[in-house]
């Protein structure tokens, strides 16, 4: 979105930074109530490896209603920008451009939302997991570890609310009494790295 702006829009370099974080900041709030209000579902059947089963009608509803909610003169300087280069696209580039987008979007939304609520234990642990399959015997330690350094914060927080936290957001999956990182793990993992994200300063 930022070079989108940069190279598109006539807004000051000054209120470049502003504007784009501020769009990611209520891109993210949206998406995170859009998939509050239509339950987005992690599904762990086999071979599931990322989110599923999201209600298209409702959330093309919820898109439209916040759409609508925006200042126009801001949505129009966004979308203007991302149709002046779809434009310039030939059609299956442009079909592709857009969802390319849209996709990208969505799913650093997610990671973002798993980076803002996940606790260092659970990263040590998904990067354990990176290199095998485990048992939750062999997963248990990091959470005690965790909870003895941090007994107020852990007083209700179950070993199974804490391997919960992962396999609701689709960064685990059980199969055969074995725990084993998912597709989006990895990719957030990933992500951890590509953005420097401070794992250091998760400490619970």
């Amino acid at each position: 979105m930022k070079a989108v702006l940069v190279t598109y829009t006539h807004i000051p370099p000054v209120w470049i930074a502003p504007i784009w974080l501020g769009a990611t900041a209520a891109t993210f709030a949206l998406l995170v109530y859009i998939g509050n209000r239509v339950k987005l579902r992690p599904v762990q059947e086999k071979g599931s490896q990322s989110i599923i089963g999201l209600p298209i009608a409702q959330a093309a509803a919820e898109v439209e209603m916040y759409y609508h909610r925006i200042d126009p003169r801001f949505t129009g300087e966004v979308e203007g920008a991302l149709r002046q280069t779809a434009a310039k696209l030939p059609a299956p580039e442009k079909e592709t451009y857009l969802f390319h987008a849209l996709t990208v979007a969505v799913i650093y939304v997610q990671l973002e939302l798993v980076w803002h609520n996940i606790f260092g234990s659970q990263i040590k642990a998904l990067q354990r997991l990176n290199h095998d399959h485990l048992k939750r015997e062999v997963i248990f330690p990091y959470y005690a570890a965790a909870a003895n350094a941090n007994a107020k914060t852990y007083a209700d927080y179950s070993f199974d609310r804490w391997l919960g936290f992962m396999r609701s957001h689709t960064l685990i999956r059980e199969d055969g009494g074995l725990i084993s990182i998912t597709i989006k793990g990895r990719d957030f993992l990933k992500y951890l790295i590509d953005d420097a994200k401070p794992i250091a300063d998760k400490t619970l």
